[in-house]
């Protein structure tokens, strides 16, 4: 089940207070739907949206664990699992792709290297720009929202 704006907006603000961060969320939020329509995505602005309104989870109360804490605040929420996605552009690389639109669990990463068997999550990866679509169970999750 994907999370629509306001859940977004009750995640964020559970953890992010401060003005300046809410209108910077904002406005990359607007940002990133923007791009999503003129770059020929229309069909997942507001997917793009959501992922702009979100990028800075963990920055206000954890600043140094920037990127990491807010995959653990899902964690401790009871989100367990995740979708791969993409940017879907031409810049993906093939490892990426075939993870592309697959579920994986935070304990268990998925294997981006089959030579060397080096295993990460969306945006891990060198340059990687892909990222970890939630998956909410609404009758366990921890969160301030409504399904």
């Amino acid at each position: 089940m994907s999370m629509n704006r306001g859940q977004a907006w009750d995640l964020l603000t559970k953890y992010n207070k401060e003005p300046f961060h809410l209108r910077h969320a904002i406005t990359v939020e607007h940002v990133m739907g923007w791009y999503a329509r003129e770059l020929g995505y229309g069909d997942r602005a507001e997917f793009w949206s959501t992922v702009g309104l979100l990028h800075d989870l963990d920055f206000e109360m954890w600043p140094e664990e920037h990127c990491e804490k807010s995959q653990e605040l899902m964690r401790d929420a009871g989100v367990e699992e995740y979708i791969w996605s993409t940017s879907g552009d031409s810049r993906v690389r093939e490892s990426h792709k075939k993870l592309n639109g697959k579920r994986f669990r935070w304990d268990d990463p998925p294997v981006v290297d089959e030579k060397t068997g080096r295993r990460c999550h969306p945006g891990e990866d060198y340059e990687c720009r892909c990222v970890a679509l939630a998956v909410f169970d609404f009758d366990t999750i921890d969160l301030p929202i409504a399904a």
